[in-house]
């Protein structure tokens, strides 16, 4: 059975309020550009010291529709994975809308909504780091178990995947205690959006877990 983590990427959270009700501009020139109908499909190829074969599977993350909150647009990202037997966005998905200072996000839980949080920090610099505080599902509510760091690794590497090359932005998430259990790696291409991420897992030393996602088709409006 595959197991199913909420990660989510925050430092502030932001208290969103307007006297009018015009809807506030949005963002052009951004890390993930936001539209309903956006798509990008993702072949993701897990191997571990558990799996006598390397486990490949597909996941189309979707950008299913937009709404008006507090005069901010929100967009709503819809996970689709072949390999789950049950629609997650009538569970849990994320909303993301773009700022000044980056992609901002938040995660529904059936009707329940998180703080908002920065998800990435856009534009960014080598060296700049965010907290990020991981949540998981306990008795029906999002808690907050884990802190862990991310960190700018590179605002310019060349990535190539199947669906092309891009110049992406690349951030090392690791646990903020300094101990390493796990590291994700994730390269956004600005204006492009979600191009590939590795995320490995150590027990004892060693790697127990390593999951490699790289975007085999890019569909944007």
């Amino acid at each position: 059975m595959k197991t199913i983590k909420i990660l989510f990427i925050g430092y502030l959270s932001l208290c969103i309020s307007c006297k009018n009700s015009t809807v506030e501009p949005e963002i052009k020139d951004s890390l993930i550009p936001l539209a309903a109908g956006n798509e990008w499909i993702f072949q993701e190829t897990t191997t571990g010291i558990y799996l006598p074969y390397p486990d490949v599977d597909t996941v189309s993350f979707l950008i299913s529709e937009s709404k008006i909150i507090s005069n901010q647009k929100w967009y709503r990202k819809k996970i689709i994975d072949k390999g789950i037997p049950f629609d997650l966005d009538n569970i849990w998905s994320m909303e993301y809308q773009n700022a000044s200072t980056g992609i901002l996000s938040r995660v529904i839980y059936y009707d329940s909504a998180s703080s908002v949080y920065l998800y990435h920090k856009y534009p960014t610099s080598i060296n700049d780091k965010n907290g990020i505080p991981r949540s998981t599902i306990y008795n029906g509510k999002l808690i907050i178990d884990t802190f862990m760091v991310s960190i700018t690794i590179s605002v310019d590497t060349v990535i190539t995947v199947p669906a092309g090359t891009y110049h992406c932005v690349h951030h090392q998430i690791v646990p903020s205690t300094g101990k390493i259990t796990s590291k994700t790696d994730v390269y956004i291409s600005p204006n492009y959006g979600w191009i590939k991420e590795e995320s490995v897992e150590y027990f004892n030393g060693y790697i127990s877990k390593k999951i490699i996602g790289e975007a085999i088709s890019i569909k944007l409006k």
